[in-house]
């Protein structure tokens, strides 16, 4: 039977944009860079340390409950165990951050054909988009920079909703947005059990993209792990395998 589509939502970060090779290492040196000229005195390399460390914790909880964290906890965390006594919402740890997201957005770049494909679904589908990531403004921010905003009716990311994929709740966000039934819904994403198993879950038609994976061969672009989909799992390879799987539906 014929599957009536009326809306096509996306992941961001290795979905429709990647992150550059060295995006990571050059970020957490520019943020030791911010802390130590917000006059908190560290040991770089000490700091970095204690930093992965409290991030990795951050995250972990934050997965294990769907509660999304945000950077200003394990920051904060990371200088008192460095001797400085500060909170998550002092003043200077809000400015740290805003300087050091403002950089990252320049580690970002665009996967080809992507601006093409977004013009094409526009014609005959509601379009939106999901994030999980923990400093909103710099989701905005990278769809600013590449130009993407407009084309999203609906624009969700979790750390503006307090919770991350794959919990339900940013995906009945999603739709609330959208206005279409979860079973009228594509959702696609790099991540399988963030973007494709919680879409599922939520009802919603999933597809799994290895895009990012095929452009990888050019220098200087960050991916995360791949895993191994299930049998059923829609994949992609390219934007025409998404034109294909549509015009079959």
């Amino acid at each position: 039977m014929k599957k009536n589509i009326q809306a096509i939502a996306f992941d961001l970060f290795d979905t429709l944009i990647v992150l550059r090779k060295s995006a990571f290492r050059e970020a957490l040196l520019h943020l030791c860079d911010l802390v130590d000229g917000a006059g908190f005195a560290i040991d770089a390399n000490q700091f970095m340390e204690v930093y992965r460390e409290e991030a990795k914790k951050a995250f972990q909880a934050a997965m294990e409950s769907g509660q999304e964290t945000h950077n200003s906890i394990w920051l904060s965390t990371a200088l008192c165990r460095l001797e400085h006594e500060v909170t998550a919402d002092d003043p200077r740890i809000g400015i740290i951050l805003t300087e050091y997201f403002e950089e990252f957005v320049s580690y970002a770049d665009l996967i080809p054909g992507t601006r093409e494909m977004l013009l094409e679904l526009q014609e005959e589908y509601q379009l939106g988009l999901l994030s999980n990531f923990t400093h909103a403004p710099a989701a905005y921010g990278i769809l600013s920079k590449f130009e993407l905003t407009g084309f999203f009716k609906t624009i969700i990311v979790s750390g503006d909703v307090g919770f991350r994929k794959p919990h339900p709740q940013v995906f009945s966000c999603l739709l609330d947005g959208l206005q279409t039934p979860a079973a009228e819904t594509v959702f696609i994403g790099d991540n399988l059990v963030d973007d494709v198993q919680g879409a599922k879950e939520s009802g919603l038609m999933p597809i799994w993209t290895t895009l990012a994976r095929h452009v990888a061969k050019q220098d200087g672009l960050l991916l995360k792990p791949l895993g191994e989909a299930p049998a059923d799992v829609i994949e992609i390879q390219q934007w025409n395998d998404l034109f294909a799987i549509l015009k079959a539906f």
